[in-house]
């Protein structure tokens, strides 16, 4: 859905979206199924599962994806960042970097680091190369989404009860009664 390469995302990319970013999306729309509000519901646990590769920056939101090792520039920054730095809500990493906004010079070193790291994108971009949805797994992030490793990771894991088969056992055979100790 975030990479819009299937039938499916393109249609959310083009109806739900309609060019403003997954992330930035208010948790109480109205629009679309109750399948689509309930992934609004639940961006904040798949947002520590999704990481943009900088190629040329075109398809990465500026403040919403996660680009930079200081993650999420919204969640960083806030609302206020928006006009402290001077780069609109739905500019694009691209964007970001080739605005011929001047540098400035703030008193936050939180906004200094930011300007460090627009610099040094700046430097690094690749025109030529696309940026690349990665998708965490147990071995760290890679390029393909993985259901059962995410499922893995996120569900809690318990310790398999020692008496459980006897429920089952107990269900089968209703007549038989059994003994305290017998498992």
């Amino acid at each position: 859905m975030l990479t819009a390469d299937s039938l499916w995302g393109k249609w959310i990319k083009k109806y739900l979206l309609k060019k403003r970013s997954f992330w930035a999306v208010k948790s109480n729309s109205q629009m679309g199924s109750w399948m689509w509000r309930k992934m609004l519901k639940l961006r904040d646990i798949a947002k520590d599962f999704y990481k943009m590769e900088i190629g040329n920056g075109r398809h990465i939101s500026f403040w919403y994806d996660c680009w930079s090792v200081r993650g999420v520039m919204f969640d960083l920054l806030g609302e206020r960042g928006i006009i402290d730095l001077g780069i609109r809500k739905e500019a694009t990493l691209e964007e970001a970097i080739m605005n011929l906004r001047r540098r400035r010079r703030h008193r936050s070193d939180i906004l200094q680091e930011v300007e460090r790291i627009l610099d040094s994108v700046r430097s690094n971009i690749q025109g030529e190369r696309d940026d690349v949805s990665n998708w965490k797994r147990r071995s760290g992030f890679g390029g393909a989404f993985s259901t059962n490793e995410t499922w893995m990771m996120i569900r809690e894991t318990n310790v398999q009860c020692d008496w459980s088969r006897g429920v089952g056992l107990q269900k089968q055979l209703p007549n038989l009664h059994l003994q305290p100790g017998w498992l």
